[in-house]
């Protein structure tokens, strides 16, 4: 009987990896990738050849930004449609074993964090949730041990030079010192007008000087941010929330978006960028099919647990 659940699995993957082009990724590596000798930290990329390196889609002094920047978190838009979660961890987590290609498997290769995941279960099954792998990070141009750190997947839409950018900088960033801002603050520039400022100050998120927001999305149709913080953050010491968590926020408080347990990741992970793409909602019909599907893997892992 366990043939064909493993066909459900493979399903998924196969569907989903299907969806994902790969010209619509933004993103942004960290400053300990092997890459960063080749792009900056701070410049915006798109998916480069296999071997590398991504290629540089917007060099990060026609953002305002400063040699020695590194963006933690990316989001252009405005975002107004509903879609799958897409997310990337860093070096050190490990996730929750699913079924390979996951988080799991990708960790133990030692290439989770160049890569891109999916969680296709979300609002269709309750956690704990999947994740599967949406693009390899050769995909994208990167190699071992490189770090994904910021994360936009609607990019052949939005990037448009009278968008906002939304992002936010590492502790140390030149710019953040500049401009009198911190990590935990959403900033935003855009290509007319290449001078970054505060878009969002950490307080109205509820947070607190010395968080670090490392994965961002707006959320314009439903005025919400949802983001994820980094380790050490004082905020996640605070409540006992993870990095691994990500957070919807309305004024001022915390509230859950995609957690570790729909995300099938540890307490100890860190998801550190985050993203959607609006190209990427199933139909209707073939959602609630996808849906039916995810209630029975959902039950049946239930049902292995307790024998």
């Amino acid at each position: 009987m366990r043939y064909p659940w493993r066909m459900v699995i493979l399903s998924v993957v196969l569907i989903v990896a299907a969806m994902v082009p790969a010209h619509a990724v933004l993103f942004s590596i960290s400053a300990a990738s092997p890459s960063a000798v080749a792009v900056s930290p701070a410049d915006i990329l798109a998916p480069g050849p296999a071997g590398g390196p991504p290629i540089v889609r917007v060099p990060f002094p026609a953002l305002g930004l400063l040699p020695g920047d590194d963006i933690d978190a990316l989001s252009i838009g405005p975002f107004t449609l509903p879609s799958l979660p897409f997310f990337s961890v860093d070096p050190a987590s490990v996730g929750l074993p699913f079924g390979p290609p996951d988080v799991a498997s990708e960790a133990a290769a030692g290439q989770a964090a160049g890569d891109i995941f999916v969680d296709p279960s979300v609002g269709l099954a309750p956690p704990p949730g999947i994740n599967t792998l949406a693009l390899d990070q050769s995909a994208l141009g990167l190699m071992p041990p490189d770090d994904l750190d910021a994360l936009d997947m609607d990019g052949k839409n939005t990037l448009h030079p009278a968008r906002p950018i939304l992002f936010s900088l590492t502790p140390g960033s030149p710019t953040l010192g500049v401009i009198g801002a911190g990590p935990e603050d959403i900033l935003v520039t855009s290509l007319v007008a290449p001078v970054p400022g505060v878009w969002m100050p950490g307080a109205a998120m509820g947070l607190v000087p010395g968080d670090d927001v490392d994965a961002f999305l707006w959320w314009a149709s439903q005025g919400i941010p949802y983001f994820s913080l980094a380790p050490g953050s004082p905020s996640l010491l605070a409540t006992g929330f993870s990095p691994a968590d990500v957070f919807a926020v309305g004024v001022g408080a915390f509230g859950f978006g995609p957690s570790i347990g729909s995300l099938s990741l540890l307490p100890t992970d860190n998801v550190d960028a985050f993203s959607g793409n609006p190209s990427l909602v199933p139909e209707p019909s073939s959602l609630a099919l996808f849906g039916l599907g995810l209630f029975g893997l959902v039950a049946w892992r239930r049902r292995r647990r307790a024998a």
